[in-house]
């Protein structure tokens, strides 16, 4: 089974070629392509336009469509999408009362790279993704400019503790949402967050809180700094 991005734009002929989503960089499904595949990709979008107009029919396309051209799936065959609109984990969330240290931990030592960071409106960073692949991420915050910015406590950090939350890549999330208000789970308004990603809350019954969170065309997590 191949799964495709659950978005539903719906353009005419030449129009879906202009939609935001289908730049390389506007999903992480299409920026994990070398640039030949996506080429590739382009190039069969505009075969089968260009065959649409042979029989001089006007194409009315979803973006669903460019992104099954991308795949090498033939773009009118019914595809089988799984039942879940969980891609993967995105990252898992910690604070720290050192970020200094945190750095030369993750970067210096262990050689991880600093895809963007989060930054205060004094321009200070205050939030570090660090890329796991994949476009996964090490969430870590510095503890007390955090509460600064979203006004919370500051409380001291033991072995443990620093673990605040993980955030789970889903597709749909407006849907997905729906579905889960359906089986009785709670969850809070979608809202943009400061990284230009799409994000709603749940927790799981111990209380673990649980970020769910789609990705756009602006998301940091696929565009950086």
């Amino acid at each position: 089974m191949q799964t495709v991005e659950h978005i539903q734009n719906v353009h005419v002929g030449d129009g879906i070629l202009r939609d935001p989503f289908l730049k390389q960089n506007a999903t992480s499904q299409l920026a994990l392509l070398d640039r030949e595949t996506y080429d590739a990709g382009v190039e069969r979008i505009k075969h089968a336009l260009t065959e649409a107009k042979k029989k001089t029919r006007q194409s009315c396309l979803m973006l669903t469509f460019g992104l099954r051209c991308f795949l090498g799936i033939n773009p009118n065959k019914k595809i089988e999408l799984e039942k879940t609109m969980i891609r993967k984990l995105a990252h898992l969330n910690f604070v720290t009362n050192d970020l200094s240290r945190i750095i030369d931990f993750y970067v210096d030592k262990l050689g991880m790279k600093v895809k963007f960071t989060l930054d205060n409106e004094q321009g200070q960073p205050f939030g570090y993704y660090f890329e796991c692949g994949d476009s996964s991420f090490l969430e870590f915050f510095d503890q007390k400019m955090a509460s600064e910015v979203w006004s919370g406590s500051v409380q001291e950090l033991t072995t443990g503790t620093q673990y605040k939350h993980f955030c789970l890549e889903v597709t749909g999330l407006d849907e997905y949402c729906e579905i889960l208000k359906s089986k009785g789970v709670d969850v809070t308004d979608i809202s943009m967050g400061m990284d230009n990603s799409r994000q709603a809350w749940i927790a799981d019954p111990d209380g673990n809180q649980i970020e769910l969170m789609e990705y756009g065309p602006s998301s940091l997590q696929l565009t950086g700094k």
